[in-house]
């Protein structure tokens, strides 16, 4: 019995030996996953010209509004079936967009209290004369856009709201730098 026991011992040691190697290992590499995807949200929909952003408000529940590069932002059912749009602001003659769609409309966003005031704050791209500015600290340069900030009221239009851009335009910024980064994190502040 003793002589089998030892046999089986030093045929299992091997086993043994290879079983804690292979638990020292890192395991084989897990395949990787897709942290976003992206999905089409409005598939019923035309398509949409550059679009940028998607953005919502409380005050009008179910309707996206979708910001487009060219100037426009349209009011969109929340539905996947949905077909219909209107247009809740078209500031395509305001904007400057170049060859290279680097400029135009760039950001958008409701006024925390939309609610009671009805503003709005764009953030575009606009042709001027050439001045000499700073692009950024330290860094001075010609140019002949620069980014605007602009606050706009809305009105009603049947009974829905738009902008309103011959009643309320206010420019809270204007930047030598045509970069969208600047007017997401200015629109973010207000």
């Amino acid at each position: 019995m003793r002589t089998v026991m030892r046999a089986l011992s030093i045929l299992a040691f091997p086993l043994l030996v290879h079983i804690a190697i292979a638990q020292d290992q890192d395991p084989a590499p897990a395949e990787p996953r897709l942290l976003v995807e992206a999905v089409n949200a409005l598939p019923a929909q035309a398509k949409f010209d550059r679009p940028l952003l998607v953005e919502f408000t409380a005050t009008d529940p179910g309707m996206a509004y979708v910001v487009s590069q060219s100037g426009f932002i349209y009011r969109v059912p929340n539905k996947a079936d949905a077909k219909e749009r209107t247009t809740f602001a078209d500031l395509s003659d305001r904007i400057y967009t170049n060859e290279n769609w680097e400029e135009g409309l760039l950001g958008f966003a409701f006024d925390p209290d939309y609610l009671q005031n009805g503003y709005v704050y764009v953030c575009y791209s606009e042709k001027t004369p050439q001045v000499q500015g700073e692009m950024y600290p330290g860094k001075k340069a010609k140019s002949t856009r620069q980014s605007v900030i602009a606050r706009y009221g809305t009105k009603l239009v049947d009974g829905v709201r738009v902008l309103d851009k011959e009643r309320s335009e206010e420019h809270t910024s204007e930047l030598q730098s045509p970069c969208n980064l600047v007017c997401r994190l200015l629109l973010e502040k207000k």
